[in-house]
């Protein structure tokens, strides 16, 4: 009799444990699925300055949920994006009306011209990479 008892109390013990565990496993993965959707826009909330192309001109780009903005050398931007992956898009991007030296302006125009033809990105470390479609060079960017 007293072994049926301690059988009887292992195997009640080994299934209310692997209840409790298979309870948990579930809430662990419940709370990895929420990290990958916070985690998904790896660009939310971040700021970076352009450093492959004008340095001296202080061009930088500021991400929100959606929104992209930041300052073209002479003006502030702002537009929406879109990512998937490492695909990278820029809508229409509307900027003020500032103006300034031929250079600056200049310097504005190429910058723009090229976020609007991003076609994807890499972040490596502090480092962004916008990458476009129709040019050699690419948009390097430090995180600050």
């Amino acid at each position: 009799m007293k072994n049926n008892f301690i059988i009887i109390f292992i195997i009640i013990s080994l299934i209310l444990y692997s209840c409790s565990t298979t309870k948990e496993i579930k809430e662990v993965q419940n709370e990895i699925q929420i990290e990958e959707i916070e985690t998904n826009n790896k660009l939310k909330g971040r700021k970076f300055k352009l450093v492959s192309l004008y340095p001296e001109m202080n061009i930088t780009i500021e991400f929100g949920e959606d929104k992209v903005y930041g300052f073209s050398a002479i003006n502030n931007y702002f537009s929406e994006y879109l990512t998937d992956g490492d695909i990278f898009s820029v809508k229409d991007i509307a900027t003020t009306k500032k103006t300034a030296s031929k250079e600056y302006r200049d310097a504005e125009s190429k910058y723009l011209n090229m976020l609007k033809d991003a076609t994807s990105y890499k972040i490596s470390g502090n480092k962004l990479t916008i990458y476009t479609l129709l040019s050699g060079e690419n948009l390097v960017f430090e995180e600050f």
